[in-house]
């Protein structure tokens, strides 16, 4: 190179880097999608707000310019609930940052985006310095990628001091390794305080029950984020609906179009079905209705019809055609999709937990082959598969599953065809108890068939696409693999959701599927008044998560009893979070000082969201802990139970003896706590209900 090449190299490598790595985020992320109907969480004073826990909150006006700021900074990780706009909000910071390094000549802060998931490959190779040495990290990170650019970047950066890094690690709750995340995270606690001192920013995205459970281990700065208020709404409509910017004039039939969607949100807000506020379920919700033009202003979609068409996305966007043509080629495609990866979902869920995930799962396991076998007889005959399986099946009629003679233009099906094949005469003797010889075939070909296109399709991924050694490693879309693995826990009666809440398996590795599962119940009663609820933080927010998923219909049956007797199960877990020995500081050597910040905070969502109206609330318990709180000036527990009971007030008919009770009491607390912050809190409840 003559020298104006080797001045000019440095920064060739980093653009290079910047530009592949922003086009491989897409291609396996798709948040490029995300961002032509991107809202800010921004412009309002309490939708994004730094939570020193328990003590104060600081709000933060423009989210987005907070996480670009050029002034160095502590670690920052932006949590919420699921669907709540995390990872775009990560995608769009990344984007900015990439803007500002490869538009100017001198490299500010070079970002790094990496999804928690890949970080499982090398955990077990971060040893003694490599832990303080964000190079190092970075280093083993990309060796044995196949990436030539990842391994230049690495390098450059090994060779020069001079750079400055913002590391963006995005959905730390989908770490897939669940055995090693207490491994992972104390991996980040000791590099993010070693590197953001010399100089490195670190920008993490969480859901906020996962983090929650291993908080403490990591010095950041707490960032929270909530709902989308009406007017983000309705801008985040017009750019998903019409795929048009907010500033764009409409046409009067495009009006009509949003002013109808609004009208729908409204009146299901009425009635209490608050989880359509989540823009993630908003965003299947517009599709519906899109698809179902002359669905009336009372129709709600339950959970089920909102991942189901999370799941048809996929198909339909790696198949590139429309849904007409879908749906005459592929009829039975999601429902027997659904059979199948439910049972694999959950399997993964459970040897998580056994092995190191991040090697792959092998799936000839004999005890997934037969819990496989019962969803697959279920689909009975050839007319109930899609046309794909329905020809493939059809080519090998008269055919002995020991002598298949396969076409040659379906070369990946045909490897995961033997692949099966050989599993299931190897397991012969255990499977032959579940499975008849003359179903061996249909069984082997709508398997392979299923998963095969679930592979080619981008649902599912193998360990480095290897189909040859069909290492199963993560599902594409962890919100459907969340979902199906409850799918598996609500329709198995011996080994599902009644088994894993009976058994006290609190886990946070199950909690989204076990809330999705009981949101999803068509009896969740049924399943939850029996249950004996464990005093574990994670355990009780999937329940939490499960209750506010529900439809307004379902949330009215768990406030009566399904057998007489017997309690309502709302009632009965309400008793369970208020036990006295929860919220005594005094006589209780095992007190947990967090635990009244937690276990109010998970009341609170409940009564913001539909719960309200179906409680008895116990104000004398209320009355009684904020006016002994606030006597021994204990200010921050007594500020989480007034605002609990003023977030209950708001929702129900006016009780002047309640009222008076906590007016009297805001001037006590604003006098104690400063002015300025109760009043905010004032405004935060408001905005919750």
């Amino acid at each position: 190179m003559d020298s104006g090449n080797k001045v000019n190299f440095p920064q060739q490598v980093i653009q290079t880097y910047l530009e592949l790595l922003e086009e491989e985020i897409e291609n396996k992320y798709k948040y490029d999608q995300a961002l032509k109907n991107y809202i800010s969480l921004s412009g309002m004073q309490t939708q994004a707000y730094q939570e020193a826990f328990p003590k104060s909150t600081k709000f933060i006006p423009n989210l987005d310019q907070y996480l670009i700021s050029q002034s160095p900074s502590p670690p920052i990780v932006v949590y919420g609930s699921p669907g709540s706009g995390k990872s775009t909000t990560l995608y769009k910071t990344f984007v900015e940052y990439k803007k500002q390094t490869t538009s100017s000549k001198k490299c500010q802060y070079i970002p790094v985006f990496i999804h928690a998931n890949e970080i499982a490959n090398v955990l077990d190779d971060l040893k003694g310095r490599q832990k303080e040495e964000i190079t190092s990290f970075l280093s083993k990170l990309y060796e044995n990628t196949e990436g030539q650019w990842k391994q230049n970047f690495a390098k450059l950066l090994a060779e020069a001091s001079t750079y400055k890094l913002v590391v963006i690690i995005d959905a730390l709750d989908e770490f897939v390794d669940k055995k090693n995340r207490g491994k992972l995270f104390s991996f980040l606690a000791n590099v993010l305080e070693k590197t953001y001192q010399k100089g490195t920013k670190w920008i993490l995205s969480c859901r906020e029950k996962e983090y929650r459970a291993f908080a403490n281990q990591l010095k950041v700065i707490n960032v929270r984020i909530k709902s989308l208020s009406p007017t983000q709404f309705e801008n985040f409509l017009r750019k998903r609906l019409k795929e048009s910017n907010a500033t764009k004039e409409l046409s009067p039939p495009e009006r009509r179009e949003i002013t109808r969607v609004l009208n729908k949100l409204t009146q299901a807000n009425k009635r209490g079905d608050l989880y359509l506020t989540n823009p993630y379920y908003l965003s299947l919700w517009v599709d519906l209705i899109a698809a179902e033009s002359n669905s009336g202003d009372d129709y709600v979609p339950t959970i089920d019809e909102l991942h189901e068409r999370e799941l048809k996305r996929e198909f339909l966007k790696s198949m590139k055609i429309d849904e007409h043509k879908f749906y005459q080629q592929h009829p039975s495609l999601i429902i027997n999709t659904k059979k199948v990866l439910s049972v694999l979902s959950y399997y993964i869920l459970e040897q998580s937990l056994k092995k190191n995930i991040h090697e792959g799962v092998a799936i000839n396991d004999d005890e997934l082959l037969k819990r496989w076998v019962q969803p697959i007889l279920e689909i009975n005959n050839k007319n109930d598969v899609d046309k794909i399986t329905n020809s493939r099946l059809k080519s090998f009629d008269g055919s002995d599953v020991e002598n298949i003679n396969y076409r040659s233009e379906e070369p990946n099906f045909i490897k995961v065809l033997e692949y099966f094949k050989k599993a299931v005469s190897n397991n012969w003797s255990n499977l032959s108890h579940f499975l008849s010889s003359e179903n061996k075939k249909f069984f082997i070909v709508v398997l392979a068939s299923i998963i095969d296109q679930a592979f080619q399709n981008n649902i599912i991924k193998f360990k480095n696409d290897d189909i040859d050694k069909m290492l199963f490693e993560r599902f594409t879309n962890q919100r459907a693999g969340d979902y199906l693995a409850a799918c598996y826990l609500r329709e198995r009666k011996d080994d599902g959701l009644s088994k894993v809440l009976r058994n006290k398996e609190p886990n946070f590795w199950l909690s989204r599927a076990i809330a999705l599962a009981i949101a999803s119940s068509e009896e969740p009663r049924i399943i939850l008044e029996p249950l004996e609820i464990p005093e574990d933080y994670v355990f009780e927010s999937a329940i939490v998560d499960g209750l506010i998923l529900m439809q307004s219909k379902q949330k009215e049956s768990l406030s009566k009893s399904s057998q007489i007797g017997t309690q309502p199960f709302l009632d009965k877990f309400i008793k369970h979070l208020l036990k006295e020995n929860r919220f005594n500081l005094v006589d209780n050597p095992n007190y947990d000082v967090c635990a009244p910040f937690i276990l109010l905070g998970e009341l609170r969502r409940l009564l913001a969201n539909g719960y309200s109206d179906k409680i008895e609330f116990p104000d004398n318990f209320f009355r009684e802990l904020i006016t002994k709180e606030l006597k021994e000036q204990n200010i921050p527990v007594c500020r989480e139970l007034y605002l609990t009971w003023f977030v209950y007030a708001c929702n129900v008919k006016f009780n002047l003896k309640d009222w008076l009770f906590l007016v009297s009491n805001f001037f006590k607390l604003a006098g104690q706590y400063e002015f300025d912050k109760m009043y905010n809190d004032f405004k935060f409840s408001i905005k919750d209900t």
